[in-house]
């Protein structure tokens, strides 16, 4: 095998999803340390089969001091049962102390992130994609790294989230481990479609822009890689499983 090709391969690993993406938009991806410094990368987790839910506080926020709790109850509820189920919380304008205070204080007990972790970089990012209408904001990842933004909580219970999860849980599980190269040719620069169950095919790069995707006609096709530096490719297959692969050029 090309040493480059090597080079340019990582784990690779199975989704099962239904037909929910063509062209969907995908999370940008960050990194954030928590308050007890411990890091958490986005891709990273969904890669894992995790869903991801994405709130957006601050601990002087009136409505994040209601909502917030409740998240924290739903939270332990997926855990409870074993779903794959992770949520992060990004507060852009606290200390590490002042997060801490928030958590002890609301019985928050999912990771938080304060502006000495990042979260002032990752809101900034995702203010420059999504829309905020307010504190809190949030999104849901799903195992395919394609996002539901925008959520209006209503409490007790957030049921609006809680559905949105679900749609994410309940049609996807990690499976076994199999080859991309059972579907297509990866060289150093290019991306060849060899089987015709190949639906759709996706590459972004590490801060969800979108550098390529395609459903139509794919057999036979040659995709040239951008040169982006790490990019994650996806295709999904005539059986609605999803394929990822992180790619280095």
């Amino acid at each position: 095998m090309n040493s480059l090709l090597i080079n340019h391969l990582s784990t690779v690993f199975l989704v099962l999803m239904p037909s929910m993406w063509v062209c969907a938009q995908t999370a940008p991806d960050f990194t954030i340390t928590d308050t007890d410094g411990n890091e958490w990368n986005l891709y990273e987790q969904v890669a894992l089969g995790k869903t991801v839910v994405l709130d957006f506080f601050y601990v002087n926020c009136v409505p994040c001091q209601g909502q917030s709790p409740e998240l924290s109850i739903m939270y332990q509820d997926y855990l409870s049962v074993g779903s794959e189920v992770l949520v992060l919380g990004i507060s852009n304008r606290d200390s590490d102390f002042d997060v801490e205070q928030f958590d002890i204080t609301y019985n928050i007990t999912y990771p938080t992130a304060g502006e000495e972790g990042g979260g002032d970089t990752v809101t900034t990012l995702y203010q420059s994609w999504f829309q905020f209408f307010g504190w809190p904001s949030y999104g849901i990842v799903c195992p395919d790294s394609s996002i539901n933004w925008g959520i209006f909580p209503s409490v007790p219970n957030v049921p609006e989230l809680r559905g949105a999860v679900d749609e994410c849980l309940g049609t996807s599980s990690v499976g076994e481990e199999i080859r991309m190269s059972d579907y297509l040719t990866l060289e150093s620069n290019q991306v060849h479609i060899r089987s015709e169950n190949v639906k759709t095919i996706r590459l972004v790069d590490v801060a969800g822009r979108e550098l390529y995707c395609s459903s139509n006609s794919l057999t036979g096709k040659s995709i040239d890689i951008p040169s982006v530096g790490i990019s994650i490719l996806t295709i999904e297959l005539e059986n609605h499983q999803t394929i990822h692969q992180k790619l280095y050029r």
